[in-house]
């Protein structure tokens, strides 16, 4: 049965593909993880490939660092005094 990327996994820096040698690096070390898919069923074989490839990409390129700060927290000094008159008011 087909699942979704688990959240477990980190996203890829997929900037770095476009980084001269990064392709064949990547196809060079897919080559050596893949085993030719002796595996006894499809279900095995999909998750080998999957994960074979998963890892060779994030050796390849790393894992994508989150650049964005929270907006509630990053506008909290902003938001929070409105925030407590509105408060306010709904409760008189």
């Amino acid at each position: 049965m087909y699942h979704s990327k688990s959240i477990d996994q980190s996203k890829i820096e997929i900037s770095k593909t476009l980084a001269p040698g990064k392709n064949k690096e990547f196809i060079d070390l897919l080559e050596e993880t893949l085993d030719g898919g002796h595996h006894l069923n499809a279900e095995d074989t999909w998750n080998a490939l999957l994960n074979n490839i998963y890892s060779a990409a994030i050796t390849t390129c790393g894992k994508r660092e989150c650049k964005n700060d929270d907006w509630f927290e990053t506008s909290n000094t902003v938001m929070e005094p409105v925030i407590n008159a509105k408060c306010r008011a709904l409760i008189n």
